[in-house]
């Protein structure tokens, strides 16, 4: 098991204008750590492995890793262990890098110092990430990367664990996964998976693993994976994010990091791409002109707008959520026998359902606009066993415990706006316990208006209704 306790604190001295207590002389980084355990007492290195890494943001806003390895021919973002310790007592150390920094290096950017470790003993093992930022020059830090929050991350991913569980904190996974890289001879290029060849840039990466199986690309056949250690094939192409994938504020989350809104404010090429990776920016391919940089993303794609036009926000509507469409709502009121009359339903009858079908404001939907609707009858409720479910279909062929039937043709509206439907299969005549009757549909309604470049048909899904 891997649980918290290992604490670290990025202590830096204080800086001085001669900038020695952070780049030496001779280039090499020096940081002070200070290590405890769980209650705060100080605790020495023995057991402790931790590594570093040195890297700085650059114009485009994203980091470049100053330790670099070869990876079957490409250049990745490391980090190090072999530097010098020198113990200062009560959990300090000061850490001088191994690695060295280039004579010319731009010491008005700001550089990040993070790190990660771990303890173990016996069965139980203590992790913790730590990040520490400043300017070489001594001047304030005033730039910084802070687009999503591991707290976001951990709403879903408790905690979040990586690369054998030792990688906790997005402070620290933002400083390797960049989308570009410097090799060892000063060139610029993006930094992939050789395996793959895919991007493994954290705006990038990111969006594709959640994006998952509506990825453009794995929907036309070709799967998204990423190849790990050892050789270990990682393939998101059947990742389903567990709400509508438009809802961006579940990772950007204003309340957590200072730059959420950068998604909205700063679109780029590269961030819209690695979603909409069908999208071909070179050739305009299934776009309207070709972009060569992401100077002009924002011009068309301004941060917010309408419900549903081109902005980023619009773009990214929830239809659920959307107050320009009406809603669709879904209520079973009964379900009966339609022999008896009875709400007991027994083996053999026809179960009548009458249901509603209403918008956000209560008016009555008319259910011959619906494009589709289901009204589902299976049971027992303590095991539905329901192998064969095909997925489409009146009945399923050998399963005698499962009715679907689209009630097109059900009474009504009544005068308060229900519907009735019997269903033309009968209850088994073995059938025993609890049965559920429940109800599905959706209804595709097209929005534009002078404002929006395109119409687009927008499919309003119900709430499923089970009874």
């Amino acid at each position: 098991p891997v649980s918290g306790g290992l604490r670290y604190s990025s202590v830096h001295r204080p800086l001085k204008k001669d900038l020695d207590a952070f780049i030496g002389d001779d280039n090499h980084p020096v940081a002070t750590i200070k290590l405890t355990d769980e209650n705060g007492n100080p605790i020495t290195r023995d057991g402790v492995e931790i590594s570093f890494i040195i890297a700085r943001i650059v114009e485009s806003g994203e980091y470049i890793d100053y330790i670099t390895r070869d990876q079957n021919g490409a250049t990745q973002a490391a980090s190090e262990d072999e530097g010098e310790y020198v113990g200062q007592g009560g959990g300090v150390y000061v850490y001088t890098f191994a690695t060295m920094l280039p004579a010319d290096y731009n010491r008005s950017q700001t550089h990040t110092v993070a790190l990660y470790g771990e303890k173990t003993i016996g069965s139980q093992t203590w992790v913790s990430n730590a990040t520490f930022n400043l300017v070489p020059d001594g001047s304030a830090v005033r730039t910084v990367r802070d687009i999503v929050s591991i707290e976001s991350c951990n709403t879903c991913h408790d905690p979040l664990a990586l690369h054998g569980g030792v990688r906790r904190d997005v402070k620290v996974c933002i400083t390797c996964h960049t989308s570009k890289i410097i090799t060892p001879e000063g060139v610029t290029v993006d930094q992939i998976d050789p395996d793959s060849g895919n991007n493994i840039g954290f705006n990038i990466m990111i969006h594709k693993i959640h994006m998952g199986e509506m990825l453009p690309s794995v929907e036309a056949g070709s799967p998204y994976f990423i190849v790990g250690f050892g050789g270990s094939v990682h393939d998101y192409s059947t990742v389903v994010f567990p709400q509508d994938i438009r809802n961006c504020t579940k990772c950007h989350d204003e309340s957590l990091a200072t730059q959420a809104v950068d998604y909205k404010n700063d679109p780029t090429r590269a961030s819209c791409g690695s979603c909409h990776d069908n999208v071909d920016f070179a050739t305009a391919t299934n776009h309207p002109t070709v972009q060569l940089n992401d100077n002009n993303c924002s011009g068309c794609h301004i941060p917010s707008g309408q419900e549903f036009d081109i902005s980023v926000t619009g773009s990214h509507t929830v239809p659920l959520r959307a107050s320009s469409l009406p809603g669709l709502n879904f209520s079973i009121v009964d379900v009966k026998s339609a022999e008896t009359g009875n709400p007991r339903v027994r083996p053999g009858d026809h179960a009548q359902v009458t249901f509603s079908i209403k918008t956000d404001a209560g008016d009555v939907v008319d259910i011959a606009d619906m494009d589709s609707i289901s009204l589902v009858i299976a049971g027992p409720t303590t095991d539905y066993n329901i192998q064969d479910y095909s997925g489409s279909g009146v009945e399923v062929p050998g399963v005698d415990n499962f009715l679907r039937e689209a009630p097109e043709d059900a009474e009504g509206p009544d005068e308060n706006g229900n519907y009735t439907y019997t269903f033309n299969g009968i209850i088994p005549d073995n059938a025993t316990g609890t049965y559920a009757v429940g109800i599905e549909g959706r209804k595709v309604e097209m929005v534009g208006g002078e404002n929006l470049i395109l119409f687009e048909e927008v499919e309003e899904a119900g709430r499923n209704e089970v009874s």
